[in-house]
């Protein structure tokens, strides 16, 4: 009995295990089945047609792989997810990725879209950069290019001219990111272009959103999103050589560009290149570029990789500012610009942007499993970023275009129409005139008691009155990201902890003498001199070409905040929701001290506050053709460092009042989507509360109280708006139709209304004293100026049989205001002027631009000569050679207070210059 039961008990866990191991073994092979099946799919034109040579890069092990003739590929595999990169030279780059379990029996059907244009063909300035001026933000950076999303196309190449902001956002609120890493500057916001101008073989492909949108490690805002995905393993192989000639910002392009994959699956991208114009577009202006780029992969095993970037983009440039029509008039050329002069016949330009500021970043990448990876990086940067102009104290004006030198503004009418002659005759009237420069500081030998702050110590010697100067914001920055994504049923999800540093040094340095021997460090519009130090350290302080003078302080930002972001596919509907907090900190440390501000010394107290930012969003698919899209938003927004700090150059002194922006974001879409037709229609409604604006300008004495001595005298003020709301609304709608042949037609409308909704309050802070003062600022209803609030384009685009295409389209513009005059909407401005009369109405009124009419062509060609990839294309814009097209414009800060003459002080404009081109040529070994 023993025995038997012994022999049973033996036997019965055996008939037990086995079919477990049977069926763990059925599963492990079905499994191993599903995940193991090849990756399948077909790629084709928008047009329907098969793409053979198409390379697919499996980013998560790094091989490559290319279609058939048929436009079919076929991708071993062993995971439950796939990454692939589609890369074809003419088409827009895509990024595929899924689940396998997902893919269709068929296979993937993947569709590529040509490009509108070539991106090689791009530069990062339109021709509008460099303009500077007051009410100008002085750099104007263009959209980089977008061949997804017909707006943002137009946005880039018709409309970017006219100063479009997309949904009439200022471009502080758009998001650009590299890598990962948020290039958003801090301290004053936007996105900074220049880290990477010209360097567009870099920096060619780019994914971008408009408004909220699902990302990954980036969070994004609800204005323009633009993310630089960097990877030197998805470049195609070979070195490309390109050429470029222009009548736009620079006149030529020269570069290289390779990249190449070595054993153990190293991969590198390089490039050099250089831009140059010893005459721009318009007179005076210069560019002088240059650049180069390193990126390192190194993908270490199927589950780790990493990146090693870098880029430096050094850039000097001349700018051009905006004047009043009866200067243009006076010049008789609507490109006048009154920046340069002759200098022993060369021209010389007084105002000047340098750039130099190299950028390197480190990624990882690690694949913990076939759910979860983990993204980290690293980003530093450091470099020196300057405004150069021309200075000058005790002495006259010396702008040519300076509102006392004008005819308008002579009483006696020969002696105008002596100098409108000489207009047109004599450079030294309607140009800089640097020869009188130096003659002035010739002449001004002065002897400096005490100099340096040394007893006895007395310097002799030409005191220069004009001067050359830099205005110095050197930054140093670092930023760090760690975040997992990871895959949980059918949700995608990831969240990302990020930390970002900033620190500016701002100075002055003086760069030329023009003839002097020194320059006297005292700060302007101070009366008495000693309280004009603004180094109590070293009063009477003697300034050389290379010293830094007039202000010397640091400031410091810092942010720390994590994101999450969880996204579903379902049958009829995708579902997206997003949340972000961080805490960010504002400090100001000043080097010297000054008898203007006791707390000019030191450091500010660390200011803090929060930001908490939500997204919520759905695409329902009605069928495999339409779909509708909704997004909501809600974003609290701190003040930057610019917003906090009253009067940085001088002191540690805060707005009393400054509190975060309020933003409230929605919009629905709607989309079609079959091979002959695309139509995408949708509306928009934004809210901006509480939003901070900060201004320097010229205050006039006539604004202030005479029982204000500090401000009725006038002078350099900083001003801030304060409880700034405004309201964007609108709608945007596109359409591409096939027409048969070749040819299809493109349609591209936005329509919108941008006005302010409050009554500001300006709070007016003098720079050189402690005075302040506040108005309450009637604006409300006004439009939000420099942006078109109605733009359109028709484009037609013929598609030739072999690699290429030709497109010619016509754009409209309307709805483009100029920037107006606080001052002159205040109770002060209209004191005394009946309500009802005409005077009053034109005190008060916001100038609207005239319309605005642009052809522009554009043409792709691409062959093989002797097996070489080459390729040519050609842009021009402004066919009909428009020469009296505004693109933006402003009212000048000064006001006739006394006898309400509107047009002592008239409008200035920037004009637009007539037909340009941009040719391209590039071959690839």
């Amino acid at each position: 009995m023993i025995k038997k039961s012994l022999k049973i008990d033996n036997i019965e866990p055996e008939r037990r295990i086995m079919p477990r191991i049977l069926l763990l073994t059925f599963f492990t092979l079905a499994a191993n089945l599903i995940f193991s099946q090849d990756i399948k799919g077909k790629i084709l034109s928008d047009k329907g047609i098969a793409i053979p040579e198409v390379r697919i890069f499996n980013k998560l092990n790094g091989s490559e792989y290319y279609s058939n003739s048929d436009g079919s590929f076929s991708i071993p595999n062993s995971t439950s997810t796939y990454d692939l990169l589609i890369i074809k030279d003419s088409y827009i780059h895509l990024n595929i990725d899924g689940n396998v379990v997902d893919i269709p029996q068929g296979g993937l059907l993947i569709k590529m879209k040509s490009m509108i244009s070539n991106n090689d063909d791009l530069g990062n300035e339109s021709v509008s950069e460099g303009e500077d001026g007051e009410g100008s933000n002085g750099d104007v950076y263009s959209l980089l290019s977008s061949a997804r999303d017909p707006l943002l196309q137009a946005a880039a190449f018709n409309f970017g001219n006219f100063r479009f902001n997309l949904r009439g956002l200022d471009y502080k609120w758009n998001t650009l990111s590299l890598n990962g890493f948020v290039l958003n500057d801090l301290e004053i916001g936007g996105t900074p272009f220049y880290l990477a101008s010209g360097q567009n073989k870099l920096t060619q492909y780019a994914d971008n959103h408009l408004g909220v949108a699902n990302m990954h490690q980036v969070y994004g805002s609800f204005a323009l999103n633009q993310n630089f995905d960097i990877d030197a393993s998805t470049y195609r192989k070979g070195l490309n050589l390109y050429y470029s000639n222009s009548n736009r910002a620079y006149t030529n392009r020269l570069g290289l560009h390779y990249a190449n994959k070595f054993k153990h699956n190293f991969s590198l991208v390089a490039g050099v290149n250089r831009r140059w114009a010893n005459s721009g577009a318009y007179p005076g202006t210069f560019y002088d570029a240059n650049g180069m780029y390193l990126g390192l992969t190194k993908i270490v095993n199927s589950k780790l990789s990493l990146r090693l970037m870098g880029v430096y983009a050094p850039n000097f440039r001349g700018k051009r500012g905006a004047v009043t029509k009866e200067v243009y008039a006076l010049a008789g050329d609507n490109l006048y610009n009154p920046y340069w002069g002759y200098q022993l016949g060369k021209v010389r330009n007084s105002r000047t942007n340098r750039t130099q500021i190299p950028v390197g970043t480190f990624n990882l990448n690690y694949r913990i499993n076939d759910y979860i990876n983990l993204s980290s990086g690293v980003l530093i940067l450091k470099g020196k970023r300057a405004d150069g102009s021309l200075d000058w104290a005790d002495t006259n004006d010396p702008r040519p275009d300076y509102y006392q030198k004008l005819p308008s503004y002579i009483q006696n009418k020969e002696n105008a129409a002596s100098v409108a002659e000489k207009w047109k005759s004599d450079e030294n009237i309607s140009q800089v005139n640097w020869e009188s420069f130096y003659q002035a500081n010739y002449n001004n030998v002065q002897s400096i008691i005490n100099a340096n702050g040394i007893q006895g110590n007395t310097v002799t010697g030409k005191r220069s009155v004009y001067v050359l100067i830099d205005r110095h914001a050197d930054p140093t920055e670092f930023e760090h990201f760690s975040g997992l994504n990871f895959s949980i049923k059918k949700w995608k999800a990831n969240v990302t902890y990020r930390y970002e540093y900033s620190k500016k040094q701002n100075y002055n340095k003086l760069t030329d003498l023009l003839g002097g021997d020194y320059l006297v460090d005292q700060l302007d519009f101070v009366d008495d001199p000693n309280q004009a130090n603004p180094d109590l350290d070293s009063p009477n302080k003697i300034i050389k070409v290379g010293d830094k003078f007039g202000l010397n302080y640091s400031s410091k930002q810092q942010k720390i905040g994590i994101s999450t972001e969880w996204f579903r596919a379902f049958k009829k509907f995708d579902a997206f929701w997003g949340l972000n907090t961080s805490k960010q900190y504002s400090q100001r440390n000043g080097i010297w001290k000054n008898i203007l501000f006791a707390n000019s010394q030191g450091k500010s107290e660390n200011v803090s506050s929060n930001n908490f930012e939500f997204k919520l969003g759905a695409n329902y698919k009605i069928n495999g053709r339409n779909y509708l899209q909704a997004v909501a938003s809600y974003h609290n927004l701190s003040p930057n460092f610019s917003q906090i700090f009253a009067n940085p150059d001088q002191s540690n002194t805060l707005l009393d009042s400054w509190q975060n922006s309020k933003i409230n974001n929605t919009s629905i879409n709607y989309y079609y989507r079959s091979p002959e037709l695309k139509i995408g229609l949708g509306a928009y409604f934004i809210q901006l509360r509480d939003l901070t604006i900060n201004k320097k300008f010229f205050l006039d004495s006539e604004a202030e109280s005479a029982s204000n001595k500090e401000l009725a005298d006038g002078g350099l003020i900083n001003a801030f708006y304060t409880n700034w709301d405004q309201q964007n609304m609108g709608i945007e709608g596109s359409v591409e139709l096939a027409l048969g042949r070749g040819l299809s037609f493109t349609g591209v409308v936005s329509a919108g209304d941008y006005k302010n909704i409050s009554r500001p309050i300006l709070k007016v802070f003098d720079k050189f004293s402690t005075a302040t003062a506040a108005h309450t600022i009637y604006l409300k209803e006004y439009y939000i100026p420099n942006t078109p609030q109605f733009v359109s384009s028709a484009g037609l685009k013929y598609e030739l049989r072999r690699n290429g295409f030709l497109t010619l389209t016509l754009s409209y513009i309307d709805e483009n205001y100029v920037e107006p005059n606080s001052l002159r909407r205040t109770v002060v401005g209209v004191k005394g002027v009946d309500r009802n009369s005409e005077l009053y109405s034109k005190i008060i009124s916001q100038e609207k631009l005239p319309s605005a009419i642009s052809l522009d062509f554009f043409a792709f060609k691409s062959f093989y000569i002797y097996k070489k990839y080459t390729a040519i294309s050609l842009g021009v814009n402004n066919i009909l050679n428009s020469k009296n097209l505004i693109s933006g414009g402003f009212e000048q800060t000064r006001f006739d207070f006394t006898d309400k003459n509107v047009d002592r002080f008239p409008n200035k404009y920037f004009y637009l210059q007539g037909i340009n081109y941009y040719l391209n040529f590039s071959i690839s070994f």
